[in-house]
């Protein structure tokens, strides 16, 4: 598996802010390079492929360099229904948000930066936690992609994060979330371009997507 792309993993660089983790090396690596501690952030020669927001699908490979996923089969998946059941009594609030603007040299992309918080409403610990966020619309619905206010129309307007999460180096994320405890989170939302109807610009819902129980 190592060498054949880059390994695009769930935790981010440094603390929250957009900064993926890429790991393992790709087909243009070198030999010596090819480790499963190799870990390095998007190059910025990546973001010179597509400098503005939106980006085009294709932004995070060109032709020197690929990332990807490494794809795990899953012996038994027999607690798809506990986990469900347990996803579904995760309490996510959301605190507030604010504007801001990603710059990597000429490159700069617009985001919303969510604060929130998750509760663990389930009697069992957890060692991770999925929160999807998302903008809103006018109704209180999710609004996941743009539609007309972009020129581009399907970029996304959500993104996930995982304030828990048993691999992180983050002490304070790695810790298993007992029943009934609380855990801040922040994450980079993408700027919507729509407007009302379609979208309210200054709110935001999130739900649980995923858990793991911990065993």
């Amino acid at each position: 598996m190592l060498g054949n792309l880059w390994e695009y993993c769930l935790e981010f660089q440094t603390g929250t802010e957009f900064a993926p983790v890429l790991k393992g090396g790709c087909w243009s690596t070198p030999p010596g390079e090819i480790k499963f501690t190799t870990r390095q952030g998007v190059p910025l020669s990546w973001f010179e492929e597509d400098p503005n927001r939106p980006r085009s699908v294709w932004w995070l490979t060109n032709k020197d360099q690929s990332q990807g996923y490494r794809v795990v089969c899953v012996a038994d998946p027999a607690d798809l229904k506990d986990r469900d059941a347990a996803a579904a009594k995760i309490e996510v609030k959301i605190a507030g948000s604010k504007e801001k603007v990603l710059k990597t040299e000429t490159s700069q992309a617009f985001f919303a930066e969510v604060a929130g918080e998750i509760k663990n409403g389930t009697n069992q610990s957890l060692d991770e936690v999925e929160i999807l966020v998302y903008y809103l619309d006018e109704k209180g619905k999710p609004h996941l992609t743009d539609i007309a206010g972009s020129n581009k129309p399907g970029q996304a307007t959500f993104s996930k994060c995982w304030p828990v999460l048993a691999g992180s180096t983050a002490p304070a994320v790695r810790a298993p979330l007992k029943p009934g405890e609380t855990r801040k989170f922040t994450v980079d939302i993408p700027q919507t371009f729509d407007v009302a109807p379609d979208v309210d610009p200054d709110k935001f819902g999130g739900r649980a997507t995923n858990v793991h129980l911990v065993k």
